[in-house]
């Protein structure tokens, strides 16, 4: 019928406003927010920031963010609020081995700012930067019972590599994950291997 008809009409052309909506919402809060390689004057304010909080982000020393920045400060970027110049997440990663691997050493965003894809616009920058530099792929540690992180890096393509028993404490383990760069087409480097003991 034609009220039929103009109501599909009406409730199509509320959803496309809504969709709209919602993109320009995004767009206005991407300009709000840079990601740049971090700094060492960004050191202080992580170590403060309220990423802290969260039970499965470790504090790490002073001297721990330095000599990665020093060492690797390609691979390790901050997300910055752009106005109030606060810390909404940050990254850390190097690449080294034998093979040649690009590790994520660590990656947090605040609480307030999940769930919006931030981490994965962090983790897509530390994978181009390993294809670049010819790791074969791109590993990280996440632990056991952090379900969320765990379940975004399976949804990013990270597969488990193994288990380590007691990674981060007694009976705190770790799954070992790995996410081929292109040089590894066959994905061999992700094939399950037993489990290991720290």
């Amino acid at each position: 019928s034609s009220n039929s008809e103009a109501e599909k009409k009406k409730k199509k052309k509320k959803k496309e406003e809504e969709e709209a909506e919602g993109k320009g919402s995004q767009e206005k809060e991407g300009m709000e927010v840079v990601l740049r390689h971090m700094r060492e004057s960004d050191i202080k304010k992580i170590m403060k920031c309220a990423i802290q909080e969260d039970p499965f982000v470790v504090t790490f020393p002073y001297d721990y963010y330095k000599w990665y920045i020093d060492r690797f400060g390609k691979y390790c970027y901050v997300m910055e609020h752009k106005a109030s110049k606060h810390i909404m997440g940050y990254l850390l990663g190097k690449c080294e081995g034998r093979p040649l691997r690009g590790h994520v050493s660590a990656v947090a965003i605040d609480v307030r700012y999940r769930g919006r894809g931030w981490a994965r616009k962090m983790m897509n920058v530390i994978e181009r930067q390993s294809t670049m530099d010819k790791c074969l792929f791109v590993d990280l540690y996440v632990d056991e019972r952090n379900s969320n992180a765990f379940a975004l890096y399976k949804h990013l393509g990270y597969s488990v590599y193994r288990k380590v028993i007691d990674y981060y404490d007694k009976g705190r383990d770790a799954y070992d994950m790995r996410k081929a760069t292109i040089l590894d087409p066959t994905r061999s480097c992700e094939r399950r291997e037993q489990d290991i003991h720290t």
